[in-house]
């Protein structure tokens, strides 16, 4: 949170081949709900960029932070549909 503008600031982390580069993706007032302003922040950023670029589906959650699995699919899925079971592929997830 920043106390002088009473905000929390969103971002992301690209990691290119030499540098780790962070975007911020928004921000909201620190009186709001800090989870549903994140998850809005986030699906908005996916449908931008679906809608934008035709960015696909992102396949896996590596791993989980304020937005655990379920929430993330359910706003993947707000975006790009739900995912058919038969879409996954197990044998990466196995490797």
């Amino acid at each position: 949170m920043n106390p002088i503008f009473e905000t929390e600031l969103i971002e992301k982390t690209v990691l290119p081949t030499n540098n780790v580069t962070d975007f911020a993706l928004g921000q909201f007032a620190s009186k709001e709900d800090v989870l549903q302003a994140s998850a809005a922040i986030v699906q908005s950023e996916w449908r931008n960029l679906f809608q934008s670029y035709e960015q696909p589906r992102w396949a896996y959650l590596f791993g989980e932070g304020l937005i655990d699995f379920a929430l993330a699919e359910d706003l993947a899925g707000g975006v790009w549909g739900e995912v058919e079971e038969e879409d996954i592929d197990d044998d990466f997830l196995a490797s």
